[in-house]
Formats: structure tokens, sequence, C-alpha cells
């Protein structure tokens, strides 16, 4: 994969309610928490011109407040529904749950990509 050439690299934010099973009524249900968990991605182009993109998971996985999923339920739910991708950068984060990703973020090592 060495002969691709990296167009755009950037923090991407898997934001989702995550479903869990309930053992005593036997059934499924989501929780009443958003979860965000964070990725590389980049997007990258071959030397005949095709383009492409993929991703990794960080291994950060964060479990937000009531006070951070109201405020994000604010734009997400009706835009995304209860899982949706978006770039960090384009997110309406509170500030307290920024500093969490950016202070996660400083403590991994980010792969090299080729």
């Amino acid at each position: 994969m060495s002969n691709r050439k990296i167009t755009m690299r950037t923090v991407d934010l898997n934001i989702f309610y995550r479903e869990e099973w309930d053992e005593v009524l036997n059934k499924p249900y989501w929780t009443d928490n958003l979860f965000i968990d964070v990725y590389d991605y980049w997007q990258f182009r071959y030397p005949n011109g095709q383009a492409g993109s993929d991703h990794a998971e960080l291994g950060i996985l964060i479990e937000c407040t009531p006070a951070q999923t109201r405020y994000i339920r604010e734009w997400f739910d009706k835009d995304y529904g209860t899982d949706g991708f978006i770039f960090y950068d384009e997110a309406h984060l509170p500030t307290d749950l920024r500093r969490e990703i950016d202070k996660r973020l400083r403590e991994i090592h980010i792969p090299v990509v080729r």
C-alpha cells in the first residue's frame, strides 16, 4: 500500500447509542447516554488517480454524561438517528467533552499511515 498518497487525515467520531441486552426481559434496549468511539481517518489517491479512504479505531471509547448527551442531541438525533460518524472538527461538542477527547488523543500514539 505504499504507492498511495495520503491527501487528507483527520479524527473521526462515531457517536452512537449503544445497544444493551436486558437479561430479565430477554430483549435489547438502547442506552440513555451517547457513546463516542474515536477513529483515525484518512483519504488517499493511488498513482492511477483512483481515490479511497480508510480508518482505524484508536481505542478511545467515551460514555457521555447525561448533560453532554443532552447537548449533543440538540443536533445529533435529527441528523444521524442512533448512530453516525462526523469529523471531530465539525462536531458540536460541549467544552468539557472536547477537552476529554483532546487529553485522550495526547495520551496515545497515533500510527503512521503509509
